[in-house]
């Protein structure tokens, strides 16, 4: 039994979570994207896999009635996110409030899993922008068994992700708050996993922890291991994260999105304010701006609840849409993706991209900044200073 057209398969998990017999599970195909599997010898042919599946059934989306930028008044939230902050100040309020969140967290063996959080110290953990898939596994389970207990829950995921959870659950629940990241696209885990596993070989060494934005590190990939940075390298001169940038490395399904558009599927849509017209803002400031879309009346009650805890102002939904590309359409895959398919078959991750224009796109950076950094702009402007003196002196 074929559950869906796995090229438009987004890995939710859906199916796995639903199975009441377990007889499904997930494997890696050879682009290194999850899909699942059915064991036959335990499925009972209910068919819940095929007819929750956000690939084959009808989805509801929400067209965005208010729009807001804002900034964490929390100082140390402000300098170690990703940007404003507003996915941990949410997440904050609702642990405060006994509740519980469900995000994506790297584990002990750099796999990006989602998992659930109950206590403020474990937060920092759901911090920061992570540029792959996470893994579902079965959080949809315990989402609802959080659910039925009476407990607050706060999920926040990809549009994707979120849509799984909805198809799981089958209704509305009033303590669940659904927020979705404006996302340009999945790599597969294979991909960083393979990336990081090789970098930090060069190095003879071994990372623990990789970190792509916050803080210092704001758009570099940096590998750790314990607290010693062994890896670091601004976006545009790194392999995986230009990669990410260009488009090359997301998920087949990414390049035709069914989420990314206007209308969303989540009672919150948050992400970076791009295009935001920050000369008329009423509170001046200079840091980075999250963007909010309030999608229903749940996520609006949500935002009232919360608001204190962010220095917000109201704007229009146009201008957020017009500012990102993702809130309009899917992800426009790489000129060079058929070549990184057929190598990556053959070789994997590392010498895939190697046989990509990447390694090119990185030189023709690198030349760009020497070109343009402070002391090569300040010798010019000497040297232009020193000839119109000599041309006076003549």
């Amino acid at each position: 039994m074929i559950i869906c057209d796995l090229k438009a398969c987004t890995g939710c998990c859906c199916c796995l979570n639903v199975c009441p017999s377990d007889a499904i599970y997930m494997v890696e195909d050879e682009m290194g994207k999850t899909v699942s599997q059915i064991d036959e010898s335990r499925c009972i042919s209910c068919m819940l896999c095929v007819m929750k599946c956000p690939v084959n059934r009808s989805v509801s989306f929400y067209r965005p009635h208010a729009c807001y930028a804002l900034w964490t008044k929390d100082h140390v939230d402000r300098e170690s996110c990703a940007s404003g902050g507003v996915a941990t100040g949410f997440s904050r309020w609702v642990i405060q409030q006994e509740g519980v969140v469900f995000g994506a967290i790297f584990d002990a063996k750099q796999r990006l899993c989602h998992e659930m959080v109950d206590e403020e110290n474990k937060l920092e953990a759901l911090k920061r922008s992570k540029y792959v898939q996470s893994f579902i596994g079965t959080s949809y389970r315990r989402v609802k068994e959080q659910l039925v207990m009476g407990k607050y829950v706060l999920f926040v995921g990809t549009p994707c992700q979120i849509d799984g959870l909805h198809g799981y659950l089958g209704r509305e629940h009033e303590t669940l708050v659904t927020v979705d990241l404006i996302c340009h696209g999945t790599p597969p885990a294979a991909y960083l996993r393979e990336y990081v596993h090789y970098t930090a070989a060069q190095r003879n060494n071994t990372a623990d922890h990789v970190t792509f934005r916050g803080g210092k590190d704001d758009y570099f990939l940096t590998l750790w291991n314990r607290h010693d940075v062994i890896y670091r390298k601004e976006a545009n001169l790194d392999s995986y994260f230009t990669a990410f940038l260009y488009g090359l490395i997301f998920r087949d399904n990414c390049y035709h999105c069914q989420y990314a558009k206007p209308d969303r599927v989540s009672d919150i849509t948050i992400g970076d304010f791009w295009g935001l017209d920050r000369t008329t803002l009423s509170n001046s400031y200079d840091g980075k701006i999250s963007l909010a879309l309030i999608n229903t009346k749940r996520g609006q009650e949500f935002f009232a609840r919360v608001n204190h805890l962010f220095t917000w102002e109201t704007r229009s939904v146009e201008e957020a849409i017009d500012g990102n590309p993702q809130l309009q359409k899917p992800a426009v895959k790489d000129r060079d993706r058929e070549r990184f398919e057929k190598a990556y078959k053959i070789g994997g991750f590392v010498k895939a991209i190697h046989s990509t224009t990447i390694p090119r796109r990185i030189k023709i950076a690198k030349i760009r900044r020497i070109a343009t950094s402070p002391i090569r702009i300040a010798r010019k402007v000497h040297r232009r200073i020193k000839l119109k003196m000599d041309s006076k002196h003549q």
